[in-house]
């Protein structure tokens, strides 16, 4: 039952994502087709498609979910996404996501913590040169 309702959850989530993805403005690539919607677009097709797929599946499988230690570590990184989404409109883009990424890898994995620490530090702020200098998007910086 959970898996039918999270795929028409999924499929609901990749409807709205493509409609707010056809309002995003034209980029330089626009003779190809290819502007800033062209990747969310694309991503929330897949999503569509796989989201069908497996609402189909879930009449075919006929497992019984019980809650473990990894669901309720789902539930966790679902709840840290939200409040992802939330901390980058106040605090911008970096800092929200380094406090993301530890909390992710803490939560799914606590035997490294110099390891993740570094990597939680490192990846965002390459993501960040990458979108900032090389591709010239701007990303969140929050009101700090």
């Amino acid at each position: 039952m959970i898996e039918k309702v999270f795929s028409i959850f999924l499929l609901l989530v990749s409807l709205i994502g493509y409609y707010l993805a056809r309002g995003f403005e034209s980029g330089f690539m626009t003779d190809n087709g290819l502007g800033a919607g062209f990747f969310p677009k694309l991503v929330c097709i897949i999503l569509g498609i796989l989201s069908v797929l497996m609402f189909i599946k879930s009449f075919k499988d006929k497992n019984i979910y019980k809650f473990s230690k990894h669901n309720k570590n789902t539930f966790i990184i679902i709840g840290l996404c939200v409040v992802y989404l939330f901390l980058m409109e106040k605090i911008g883009y970096l800092l929200a996501t380094i406090i993301f990424s530890i909390s992710v890898i803490m939560t799914l994995d606590r035997k490294n913590i110099i390891m993740s620490i570094v990597f939680s530090i490192i990846f965002p702020i390459g993501i960040y040169y990458l979108f900032s200098k090389v591709f010239n998007v701007s990303l969140p910086t929050g009101i700090l």
